[in-house]
């Protein structure tokens, strides 16, 4: 896996805002859930999230 250091987009506490929402303070609390479970679920949370915005 590949990772890289960059600078904190302006959202990112509304990111931590509604994980808090959702009962999420740490990866350990995020369910298991399959790849493509994943990508629909993120991609759903995204287009909520900055509709918002």
């Amino acid at each position: 896996m590949k990772g890289y250091l960059t600078e904190a987009g302006d959202y990112i506490n509304g990111f931590v805002e509604e994980a808090r929402k959702r009962g999420v303070y740490s990866p350990y609390d995020l369910e298991f859930i399959s790849h493509e479970e994943y990508e629909v679920k993120w991609h759903k949370f995204c287009e909520y999230f900055f509709k918002l915005k």
